[in-house]
C-alpha cells in the first residue's frame, strides 16, 4: 500500500544490502587507488627531495668555496695589491685577469690611503701610475720690510710659511737657521751676522697652518762695489772704474726639511715565453711629494726568467727649490728578482738593509750650489769660463738624479704574475723663494728711489 503524498516506492531489503556493499567496494577501490597514487607519488617525491637536498648541500659548499676565493682575492688586494697565484691561473683562463688586476689596484689604493692616477707621461713609454703624498708646505710670501736701504742700515725681511698638510702622526722638522740669504752678505768668506726667528719649527698633524719667519741682516752694507765687483779702482782699470751710487741685491729664503718617500712597482714576470702570451706595455709607478720618485722600466712585460732587463729610478725636484742632499735610496725586492750589482752599469750594492746606492753614485748628488767655492769650480768647467749662478747650478746639478741597474728574473710561475719592487728615497729638501732690495749711498738717493717705487 502506498501512502498518500509519497510517489516513491521504498527499496526492498535485498536492494538496500546490495547498495551498501557496492558503496563499500567502491570506497575500497578509491582507497586502494589513492594509496597507490600516494605510494607511487610519495616514493618519487621522497627521492627527488633527497637529490634536491644533496644539490643544495653541494651548492652551499660550492658557494662557500667561491666566497672564500673571492674574499681571499679581495684581502690579498687590500693588503698587497696583488692577485694570489692560484686565483690568477683561473682568472686568466676565463679572460678576467686584467679586470681583476685593475680592481686589485683600486682596492689597494683605497686601503693604503693612496689614490692612484694612471696616465701616459710625457717622455716615458707605456703607462705611469701616480700617487700623491699627503704632505704640503709652501712659502706664501717672502719680502723685505722696504725696498730701499742706505749703507750700514740693518735689512729685514719676512716670510710667511703655510703648512697645507702633514703626514699623519709624523713629525716634520723645518730648519730656518741657514734659510736667510743676502747676495754679497752671506756668501762671502767671512759671513756677517744674520738673525733668524724662529730658527726651527716642528710640525705634527697640522693643516692650513700659517706662521711667519723673520730674517735680519744686522750690519747691512758698508759700501757699494764698483761695476766689476771690486772695491779697488786699480784692480779694474782695464775695464770700468765708474763708482755706482746704488746696487741691486738678491734676497733668498731657503728653509729645509728631511723627508722620505716610498713607492712600490709591480711588474709582471713569467717563467718562459709562449706564442699566445699577452705582451703588456712598460709601466712606471710614481710618488709625488716634495720630489717626484719614479721607478720602472722602458721594457715591455712580462719579464722572462734568466733574461736581463733594466730597472730605472728617477728622483726629480717637484716643489720650488731643490734636493739639497740625497741621504739614501734603498731597494727591497721580493723573491724572484735579483739586481746584477757586479755589472758596471749598476748604481747599487747589496747590503743587509737591501740594495743601496754605491758611494760614487751618492757622492755625485752632494754638490752644494750655495757655496761660492763650488760655483767657482763649476765656472772652470764652462766652455768660456763664464760665471755660474746658484739657479744655474740647481737646474743642472740638483733638479734630477737618475739611477739604474740591470736585473734578472730568477724564478717565476708558468702564468704571468706580479712581483714587488719597493723603493725608498730619503733626502733633505730645500724650498726657495726670492726677492730683491736696492742699496744706496745717500739719503737723497733713497728718497728718490722710494718715490719711483
Amino acid at each position: 500500500m502506498v501512502e498518500e503524498g509519497n510517489s516513491e516506492e521504498k527499496p526492498s531489503k535485498k536492494k538496500r544490502v546490495a547498495f551498501w556493499f557496492g558503496r563499500r567496494i567502491r570506497g575500497v577501490g578509491r582507497g586502494v587507488e589513492s594509496v597507490s597514487r600516494e605510494g607511487a607519488g610519495g616514493g618519487f617525491s621522497l627521492g627527488f627531495g633527497i637529490v634536491r637536498r644533496i644539490i643544495k648541500f653541494l651548492g652551499f659548499f660550492a658557494g662557500l668555496f667561491v666566497a672564500y676565493i673571492v674574499l681571499s682575492i679581495i684581502w690579498s688586494a687590500f693588503i698587497t695589491g696583488q692577485i694570489p697565484e692560484y686565483a690568477a691561473v683561473g682568472l686568466e683562463r676565463i679572460g678576467l685577469l686584467d679586470f681583476a688586476v685593475n680592481a686589485a689596484d683600486k682596492i689597494y689604493s683605497i686601503s693604503s690611503g693612496n689614490i692612484y692616477k694612471e696616465e701616459n707621461a710625457v717622455g716615458f713609454s707605456g703607462t705611469t701610475r701616480t700617487v700623491k703624498e699627503a704632505f704640503g708646505i709652501e712659502i706664501q710670501e717672502f719680502a723685505p720690510d722696504k725696498k730701499v736701504y742706505q749703507l750700514n742700515e740693518p735689512i729685514r725681511a719676512r716670510a710667511l710659511v703655510k703648512v697645507i698638510k702633514t703626514p699623519e702622526d709624523e713629525d716634520i722638522s723645518l730648519d730656518f737657521r741657514d734659510a736667510c740669504y743676502l747676495e754679497d752678505y752671506t756668501d762671502i768668506e767671512t759671513p756677517k751676522e744674520v738673525v733668524v726667528n724662529p730658527e726651527d719649527r716642528i710640525i705634527t698633524n697640522q693643516e692650513n697652518y700659517i706662521f711667519p719667519v723673520w730674517c735680519e741682516f744686522k750690519h747691512g752694507f758698508s759700501e757699494i762695489l764698483y761695476y766689476s765687483g771690486a772695491t779697488d779702482v786699480e784692480a779694474v782699470k782695464e775695464k770700468t772704474s765708474i763708482k755706482k751710487t746704488s746696487d741691486l741685491k738678491v734676497l733668498r729664503f731657503t728653509p729645509r726639511f728631511s723627508y722620505s718617500q716610498f713607492i712600490g712597482w709591480q711588474p709582471f714576470i713569467k717563467e718562459t715565453y709562449e706564442p699566445d702570451d699577452k705582451i703588456r706595455e712598460p709601466t712606471w709607478d710614481v710618488s709625488e711629494g716634495p720630489a717626484s720618485l719614479r721607478v720602472g722600466s722602458d721594457e715591455s712585460q712580462p719579464f722572462y726568467k734568466n733574461d736581463q732587463h733594466e730597472l730605472k729610478i728617477i728622483l726629480t725636484k717637484n716643489w720650488p727649490g731643490s734636493i739639497k742632499s740625497l741621504n739614501s735610496v734603498v731597494i727591497g725586492l721580493t723573491e724572484g728578482i735579483e739586481l746584477l750589482t757586479d755589472n758596471k752599469f749598476c748604481d747599487f750594492a747589496l747590503t743587509s738593509y737591501g740594495y743601496v746606492l754605491k758611494a760614487p753614485a751618492l757622492e755625485e748628488t752632494k754638490i752644494d750650489c750655495s757655496s761660492s767655492s763650488t760655483l767657482e769650480k763649476l765656472k772652470a768647467l764652462t766652455p768660456f769660463k763664464s760665471d755660474v749662478t746658484i739657479d744655474q747650478c740647481i737646474k743642472q746639478y740638483k733638479s734630477e738624479f737618475k739611477f739604474s741597474c740591470p736585473f734578472i728574473v730568477t724564478s717565476a710561475e708558468q702564468i704571468a704574475s706580479r712581483t714587488q719592487v719597493n723603493v725608498k728615497a730619503s733626502y733633505i729638501y730645500e724650498m726657495s723663494d726670492a726677492n730683491t732690495i736696492t742699496i744706496v749711498d745717500s739719503e737723497t738717493q733713497t728718497n728718490e728711489l722710494e718715490v719711483e717705487e
